[in-house]
């Protein structure tokens, strides 16, 4: 009676599986054929059962010969969807041709009627207290078609593993193992002995070997993810031990208590408070006891489980705090690898068409040409356990890696984010491979600016580069100009000296033609000596331009200072210019200060030079008849003020701020005189200024110009260590 028991057991505890089973299957996914099978073949399994333990149960030995051929009927059944099963797993669809489908429907059905039928087993009779069914001619056609089935079963599943890869093949895997277990032991102690010796001593173990097939089934979905249904059977089981706690706990606690007061000693209010008061206690504690089994079927369903969002968010973080390639890639690669629990994960990075980063070994394990083995995987993500392509699993295994997703945006390819096995060796989930697709996304618009800017980077770089030479290149030229500069104005200085000395003759000679010690010169003689000693004076004004410039750039420029009186000067260099404004007919005018102005500590020289070239200028840039010029001489709180007005030429607005640097000249200056060397100005500024004044500029293009200097009455001589003053 006790082994009786325990097959009862065994049975009901298989049943329940099954049907469990079934309905978490068929629901998970209504429209997948190898679903609404293994549905199918879990409840047929379940009524075979039930009448395999029928028919060797004592009390239901008067029925044994209906149960047997009912069994039989069921195993026929149970071999077809197998079958079925193994050809389909996993699709949508069933995939044996219309020809074999009707083949094996005919053959199941008429091996089904076989089996109700006399000719299969004829009686039953009872063998040392055991009911055995006396075989019939055609039990022989349900043994071979029950191998025959199994064996082209078994051999469908081999060619699947064979053909597969990653998920799909651990999970036909552990369904051939199954189902080897169960029908190699059902076949080797159930159907030969019933069939060839008569014997049915082990046909009460039937439920303990589907056990067999069950609990491969089983750990298939929680290891392997079989039918996708891991997460309500972890939600159930967590439901089914918080309620059968719950329900020990509570009968417990109410045996307890009436076996220690006693029945007779609790009244029936008494009794119904405790039970209110128990019905309390376990409503209150239920969804404590429910919590502590979700985590322990969260660890045992799900041993690799992390927050999604976590991750994501970590990696979020590390993208906007890194901007180099191989930091970024580097540090998102640990942190998927320590949360996902991952053997590795790395990151190939493209530039183009070439890699621009990627780890060493996996450039190794890529050979000579890693790109074009790369391009095997394509732009789309690649998942080994769901993978076809031998070409595409190849390069897999070839890197080690389980998952790779094509890094990209819009515009651009930038490469792969190569994903490794879990520790665990789990399959990826569709939560994994999501998340990796949220991940790779993110990556992508990171590594485009990260790449962007590598290449402002090394952009810098290369211009710094050519920055460097350039400059090397320019202190060079430059040292060589100085050079030249320096012979310049050493031959400047050498020809200024040398034409001195032949023109200042010339000038003598002319001058006293022009004063008459050599006798009386007519009137157009003396115009022609006149003209010559304009041309003199100007000749000898330009040398000593040069011999100046000479000087400031070799540092002996001297400030000879003295006591000047400018009510003096200025009428004595309008007198020397007179003649040279009549042949240019140009009204040279003039304007007398309203008081005398101060005697000033000055390098007459040098001023006279400056008025000089202030006035000729005047002069030479306007225009013949209506030219006029204005010479003034004021003072006015403390300062000296020289100007000279015209109404010539006057300067570009776009070139007025060179106008005072050395060798410069105008755009409209070089047309009116070809003949200017550009040092007129730059001295007057370098004198007026070396003696403490400041220059006076202002001018409208076509209108005129005024040209002049401010000097402080107390003026000082401005020191610095390209001017050497000279003591009086």
């Amino acid at each position: 009676m006790g082994q009786i028991d325990n097959n009862f057991i065994i049975l009901i505890v298989t049943v329940i599986v099954n049907s469990v089973l079934a309905a978490f299957v068929y629901k998970n996914n209504t429209n997948s054929a190898t679903n609404k099978i293994f549905g199918l073949l879990s409840i047929v399994t379940s009524f075979w059962l039930v009448f395999i333990y029928l028919s060797v149960t004592p009390q239901f030995y008067p029925s044994a010969l209906i149960w047997i051929r009912l069994s039989i009927l069921f195993a026929a059944a149970q071999i077809s969807l197998f079958y079925l099963l193994a050809k389909t797993i996993p699709s949508e669809r069933i995939k044996i041709t219309n020809r074999r489908l009707w083949i094996l429907i005919t053959a199941t059905i008429a091996i089904m009627i076989n089996a109700l039928s006399p000719f299969a087993f004829t009686g039953t009779e009872v063998v040392n207290g055991v009911v055995v069914a006396i075989p019939g001619p055609t039990i022989v056609l349900f043994g071979l078609f029950a191998i025959y089935t199994t064996l082209v079963a078994i051999r469908a599943l081999i060619v699947r593993i064979k053909n597969s890869s990653g998920k799909l093949k651990g999970q036909i895997r552990y369904v051939l193992a199954g189902e080897l277990l169960m029908q190699g032991l059902i076949i080797t102690t159930v159907l030969i002995p019933v069939i060839i010796f008569k014997k049915s001593d082990y046909v009460q173990y039937t439920p303990f070997y589907t056990l067999i097939f069950l609990g491969s089934i089983t750990y298939a979905i929680v290891r392997k993810s079989l039918f996708d249904i891991k997460a309500a059977v972890a939600r159930s089981v967590a439901y089914l031990l918080s309620i059968g706690i719950i329900g020990i706990v509570y009968g417990g606690i109410i045996y307890i208590i009436l076996n220690l007061l006693g029945s007779n000693l609790v009244s029936p209010d008494v009794e119904r408070a405790l039970y209110i008061i128990l019905a309390l206690v376990t409503a209150t504690f239920y969804p404590i006891t429910k919590r502590y089994f979700d985590k322990i079927t969260k660890k045992l369903f799900y041993q690799d489980a992390y927050e999604t969002q976590e991750l994501v968010n970590s990696v979020s973080l590390i993208l906007a705090s890194e901007i180099r390639v191989k930091e970024l890639t580097d540090k998102v690669a640990q942190q998927m690898t320590a949360t996902m629990h991952l053997q590795s994960a790395t990151t190939i990075v493209y530039d183009g068409a070439a890699i621009l980063y990627a780890e060493d070994d996996i450039l190794v394990k890529l050979g000579a040409n890693p790109e074009q083995n790369l391009a095997v995987l394509g732009n789309k993500l690649v998942n080994i356990d769901d993978l076809r392509s031998k070409a595409k699993l190849e390069v897999l295994e070839q890197i080690g890696m389980s998952v790779v997703v094509a890094l990209k945006t819009n515009k651009l390819f930038l490469g792969y984010l190569l994903v490794g096995d879990k520790k665990s060796g789990e399959i990826f989930s569709e939560q994994d491979i999501s998340t990796i697709k949220t991940i790779a996304s993110e990556l992508s618009l990171a590594l485009e600016n990260a790449i962007a800017f590598a290449e402002i980077q090394q952009f810098n770089i290369t211009l710094q580069h050519k920055i460097d030479q350039a400059t090397k290149n320019l202190r060079s030229a430059n040292d060589q100009l100085k050079e030249l500069d320096l012979a310049k104005d050493e031959f400047i200085s050498m020809a200024s000296h040398q034409l001195r000395t032949p023109l200042t003759t010339v000038k003598g000679y002319v001058s006293m033609l022009n004063d008459g010690d050599f006798g009386k010169l007519s009137a157009d003689q003396k115009s022609s000596i006149e003209l010559a000693l304009d041309g003199s004076n100007r000749m000898a004004s330009l040398i000593n331009d040069l011999l100046n410039v000479s000087r400031i750039e070799a540092g002996k420029f001297y400030i000879d200072t003295a006591k000047v009186d400018l009510n003096k000067i200025i009428p004595e260099e309008l007198s020397l210019l007179k003649s040279l404004a009549s042949s240019k007919k140009v009204h040279l005018e003039y304007i007398h200060p309203h008081s005398p102005v101060p005697i000033l500590n000055l390098d007459e020289n040098k001023t006279r030079q400056a008025i000089m070239n202030l006035i000729d200028n005047a002069i030479g840039y306007s225009a013949p008849n209506i030219g006029k010029v204005e010479v003034s001489l004021a003072v006015d709180n403390g300062r000296v003020t020289v100007a000279v007005k015209d109404n010539g030429i006057g300067v570009p607005i776009n070139q007025q701020s060179k106008l005072f640097t050395k060798m410069f000249r105008a755009s409209n200056a070089k047309e009116v005189r070809p003949d200017g060397t550009g040092l007129g100005l730059y001295l007057v500024k370098r004198v007026i200024e070396d003696q403490g004044g400041s220059i006076i500029f202002e001018s409208k293009p076509g209108k005129g110009s005024t040209f002049g200097f401010s000097i402080p009455v107390h003026n000082h001589i401005k020191p610095n260590k390209n001017i050497n003053i000279k003591p009086d």
